[in-house]
């Protein structure tokens, strides 16, 4: 109920909506309206709350002026259960006409559909969701096996793909899954989505993700990015999408911008707080990226993408507190890239032998499941041998492995010969339109 009604205020004209993901964490709380509304950056609130009896719900909603506690609006629902998605178009034109807006034509017409009649299937997605973005491989597993159950029951619901779609594109970058496992999953669960709701603007998200990453489509990810924000100019996600596509083409202002975008929407999700720092971080913002990834841990310690990057941060300067935080997120997650970027930090510190057993350790591993080229690649950037750096980056570039594209914002400060050939010719392929060549 609560994502719907989200969804439904995202359509009021000029007004910036919070993300589900970051006012969930209120469910319960003891802070007041006041607190909740700076630490979101808002100046109203929504408050609410279901109580279901039998077949039948009833929904209490109020809005809050933050500032003077005043109610502005509030009403009470009584429906059967299964209305209750009706309810998010009243509450959306109570709250406009509350605020002095309108809802804007296209969300009108959003709500007059009726995303599904399952709601086991409604509340799988949301579940679903908010797994496979956690960054973790069980986590993403959860994630897209939630989504498949919610198609199940309703096969027509065109949310449930688009997210299906998303989290396969997502999957590789958590688990040791080989593109070729995913692109065309992908694919069809995008195609259906838009099949089923051509205006949908998860879909176009989604669909963008798959551009840039399985054609190298850049521009038609960034068009299907714009696309979805323009259909819904509150969806976090085609936010932190569109500013890391921007960051991978070194458009770093503008991907600055994006995420800070995603965050006003979404202020409390470490993931996206993760996102900003990365942003930062590949934009030169050394010092702002470190802040970012403190505060992380300050609220949770074990958050292994946080030490990661600060492993990355420090690596140039203090390369043994680099090891530590790599060995942190191992402790998380795992990860062939952590391994890799570990065994940087190892050459740096002049413990080369350990350096060379973590080559051996990921060659061994790449035996019987997938390593991302990528990974091989910054081991052998790093013991000296650049051929065959070289040959691993190609070849994650051949199969549209998704760190493929990372080697643009890594190249400078992992020495990389930018004048290379082989590193040019990488460039050119993964970016084909920027020498006015076509994708894939």
């Amino acid at each position: 109920m609560t994502d719907d009604i989200l969804t439904a205020l995202s359509f009021i004209e000029g007004l910036k909506v919070i993300s589900r993901t970051s006012v969930m964490r209120y469910k319960g709380t003891t802070k007041t309206i006041r607190e909740i509304a700076g630490e979101l950056g808002v100046g109203t609130i929504v408050e609410g709350s279901v109580r279901r009896a039998g077949d039948r719900v009833r929904i209490v909603a109020q809005l809050i002026d933050a500032s003077s506690d005043e109610h502005l609006w509030a009403n009470t629902y009584d429906r059967e259960l299964q209305d209750v998605f009706a309810v998010q178009s009243e509450v959306a034109e109570s709250i406009a006409v509350a605020l002095e807006s309108v809802l804007s034509p296209q969300g009108k017409a959003r709500l007059a559909t009726k995303p599904t009649d399952n709601l086991e299937a409604y509340e799988l997605v949301l579940r679903g969701r908010n797994e496979y973005l956690q960054a973790l491989p069980q986590n993403v597993a959860r994630g897209m096996e939630f989504l498949r159950q919610a198609i199940e029951l309703d096969p027509q619901y065109a949310l449930a793909h688009a997210h299906l779609g998303v989290a396969y594109f997502v999957q590789p970058f958590w688990s040791p899954v080989a593109p070729d496992r995913v692109i065309q999953p992908a694919k069809e669960a995008i195609d259906r989505a838009f099949e089923l709701d051509p205006n949908l603007p998860e879909a176009y998200a989604a669909r963008g993700c798959w551009k840039a990453f399985f054609e190298w489509d850049w521009k038609g990810a960034e068009a299907d990015l714009a696309r979805a924000l323009a259909l819904n100019p509150n969806l976090a996600d085609a936010y932190y999408w569109r500013s890391l596509f921007l960051m991978l083409q070194q458009r770093h202002p503008e991907s600055v911008e994006d995420i800070r975008h995603a965050v006003a929407l979404d202020p409390l999700s470490h993931f996206v707080q993760d996102e900003l720092g990365q942003r930062l971080l590949w934009a030169g913002q050394i010092e702002a990226a470190r802040r970012v990834y403190e505060s992380i841990l300050d609220e949770d310690p074990s958050y292994y993408q946080a030490h990661f990057l600060m492993g990355v941060i420090n690596r140039p300067t203090d390369p043994a507190a680099a090891l530590e935080h790599y060995d942190r997120a191992l402790t998380g997650f795992d990860s062939p890239i952590v391994w890799a970027s570990r065994s940087i930090a190892l050459r740096s510190l002049g413990r080369h032998k350990e350096a060379d057993q973590t080559i051996a350790r990921l060659e061994t591993r790449s035996q019987t499941e997938y390593i991302s080229p990528f990974a091989m690649g910054l081991v052998y950037l790093a013991s000296g041998d650049v051929d065959k750096a070289f040959d691993c980056l190609e070849e994650g570039a051949e199969i549209h492995d998704v760190f493929a594209p990372y080697i643009r914002v890594v190249a400078q400060p992992w020495g990389i010969d930018e004048d290379h050939p082989r590193y040019l010719a990488l460039r050119r392929r993964i970016w084909p339109d920027e020498f006015g060549e076509s994708s894939e």
